[in-house]
């Protein structure tokens, strides 16, 4: 090669030819642009990957907040559907003295038209009332303030009432309702972890060899499902099956009164306006435990009538056909409640929340006004 022949371009670092028309230092170039490429590529998947979990966390966020706006909401329109009910017990205590279904409590349109009025934004509000009285009150079957011994009218009750619920079972049971009431007795009398009742009752040291571990209450039972934590109680019997509601849909565990001495009593007398057809038949006297229906079936017609008078006579039940010479125990049922069961459902879009709450209306003594105090609150 001659000098005068032209020299390539050569790369001074690696020595390689560089293209004719490439000047000096332009792979180099070229070197450090790719690396900036693909560092620039990280760091805008790194951003994006964070990008986009700030705007999961932000969606997820949203969504949570919406949910609790919501779940307000809903709580706002229950309440608000207890009290439209509480409102309705207190005028009508004022301008009654008996409880029966012709009253304003346990009319749905008249319940529906006054929430109406609430003018609700958004979503729907529906409110029932139910008569705490028209049920047995569990609590009653020992005899106050000493809770030893059992009493007598409320032990014919229960048993009448439990062979009826066991009889209308979609499956036969080995049900034993003896042991039913003796446990249940157990767990109410006081200061008795010494002494069953019978062969089938339970003393704490029974509940104590269960895993987990409790004590008998030897006291009032608090809610009724408690029930299910007596020794061999039918659980089954008191939730309900597909076909028969449940026995917890004709118990309660209110109904105590002021003994006067400090104390407390449960008459348990159950409001005979109002009580459904399988409580009316636990009241009647057993031979005449067939005329329970007849007595329901007169109860519909008065009702249709409005016959509204009829219902102060705690004996009405004798003008229903055949009926005549039934004699109902007057020490088991009143004509007159205080005690109420208000469930407040609200919807909103798909969501709903179901508030249960048992109230007792009381008369202030300062004012003399009517109020309405809640015993029991279940959110569901």
């Amino acid at each position: 090669m001659t000098p005068d022949t032209p020299q390539p371009n050569r790369c001074p670092e690696s020595g390689r030819d560089l293209p004719a028309h490439s000047p000096p230092g332009s792979l180099l170039l070229n070197e450090d642009r790719g690396t900036a490429l693909l560092v620039t590529l990280a760091i805008i998947t790194v951003l994006l990957t964070v990008s986009l979990e700030i705007n999961r966390q932000a969606r997820s966020a949203i969504g949570l907040t919406a949910a609790r706006t919501n779940e307000d909401k809903l709580n706002h329109m229950a309440v608000a559907g207890i009290q439209a009910a509480m409102a309705i017990l207190v005028k009508d205590r004022y301008d009654s003295d008996t409880d029966h279904l012709l009253e304003p409590w346990a009319d749905q349109a008249r319940i529906a038209a006054v929430v109406d009025a609430l003018e609700l934004e958004t979503g729907s509000v529906t409110v029932s009332v139910s008569d705490e009285l028209s049920r047995i009150q569990v609590n009653a079957l020992v005899q106050y303030p000493e809770r030893r011994d059992f009493n007598d009218r409320q032990e014919i009750v229960w048993d009448q009432f439990f062979r009826g619920a066991v009889s209308r079972l979609a499956s036969e049971q080995a049900i034993d309702m003896a042991a039913i009431i003796n446990t249940a007795k157990d767990w109410l009398d006081h200061n008795d972890d010494d002494a069953t009742t019978g062969l089938s009752g339970a003393e704490s040291d029974y509940y104590q060899g269960l895993d987990p571990a409790y004590n008998s209450a030897n006291g009032p039972f608090n809610h009724i499902a408690e029930l299910a934590l007596l020794k061999d109680f039918p659980k089954a019997l008191l939730r309900g099956t597909h076909d028969l509601p449940g026995l917890q849909a004709y118990l309660t565990v209110h109904g105590a009164v002021d003994s006067g001495d400090g104390g407390y009593d449960f008459p348990g007398r159950i409001n005979l306006n109002t009580a459904p057809l399988p409580v009316i038949t636990a009241l009647l006297p057993w031979e005449d435990l067939d005329k329970a229906p007849a007595i329901d079936d007169y109860r519909q017609l008065l009702i249709e009538a409005d016959n509204r008078e009829a219902f102060a006579d705690p004996s009405w039940y004798r003008q229903a056909p055949g009926c005549g010479d039934v004699d109902i125990d007057p020490q088991l049922v009143t004509t007159a409640s205080d005690l109420f069961r208000i469930t407040s459902t609200a919807r909103l879009d798909d969501a709903l929340l179901e508030m249960v709450v048992v109230i007792r209306r009381e008369k202030q003594a300062k004012t003399g006004k009517w109020i309405c105090k809640t015993l029991q609150w279940e959110t569901k």
